[in-house]
């Protein structure tokens, strides 16, 4: 039987090597399952990068033929969204997608999540950024302002020791992952459960920041295990 300690280690070792700007270093490229409705232009305009890069990294012979649930490899700063798409996989393209079949196993939270920090507002969002890739939202207020657990859940992280982001508190709910960084105070601990709207932490400044605001990610597992970020809003449709 594993040690709670060993647990809590592999959790933040998944995080860290998941390339997100919150958890460590960051690849060169992210995986992107194609939808329906996409074509090569479409995704290069979305995730700012050239038709030229992506057939490159891709080695593609045909840039003009896309497949539903083929995975393509977009350059980036970050790490990229997991996949929108709220439906479960119907076609044997849609299933070839783990990532796919994870974010359908996270539907059941879609309209469930509540706003984690009422009193603020949204500056930026997910999606690349300054040459990077902004892997949760980013909610400006007061230092002090309230902050609350978007879903039920066990914290399995609060603390101040990953560099960059002050105190963080991260949340897993079955199938997610929650963080909520740069408070200026963690109001839990880890192992305690929490139920959605208790008051979490306190919204702050600690870590690099330019102003008092919260970063707020959700993280679900991809094919090969690890925790990557997904788009908070897609929750909240």
């Amino acid at each position: 039987m594993s040690h709670p300690r060993n647990a809590l280690v592999l959790l933040l070792v998944s995080l860290c090597t998941t390339s997100c700007s919150l958890f460590g270093g960051s690849p060169r490229t992210f995986d992107y399952p194609v939808r329906r409705g996409d074509t090569l232009f479409s995704i290069s305009q979305r995730y700012s990068v050239t038709l030229a890069e992506l057939v490159d990294v891709n080695d593609l012979d045909d840039p003009n033929r896309l497949s539903v649930g083929q995975v393509l490899r977009v350059p980036s700063g970050g790490q990229g969204p997991a996949i929108v798409s709220t439906r479960p996989p119907t076609t044997k393209s849609d299933a070839g997608s783990a990532k796919q079949i994870r974010l359908s196993e996270a539907r059941r939270y879609i309209g469930q999540m509540i706003w984690p920090a009422p009193k603020t507002r949204l500056v930026s969002k997910f999606g690349p950024r300054w040459n990077n890739f902004h892997e949760g939202l980013d909610l400006a207020g007061p230092v002090g302002t309230p902050i609350y657990a978007a879903l039920d859940g066990v914290v399995v992280y609060s603390n101040n020791k990953i560099r960059g982001y002050g105190n963080i508190v991260v949340i897993r709910s079955p199938g997610l992952l929650h963080v909520y960084a740069h408070n200026d105070r963690n109001l839990v601990r880890v192992g305690q459960t929490v139920k959605r709207g208790a008051r979490i932490a306190e919204l702050g400044q600690t870590g690099h920041v330019t102003g008092p605001h919260l970063h707020f990610e959700t993280r679900i597992k991809d094919r090969n295990g690890k925790n990557v970020a997904i788009d908070p809003l897609v929750f909240f449709r």
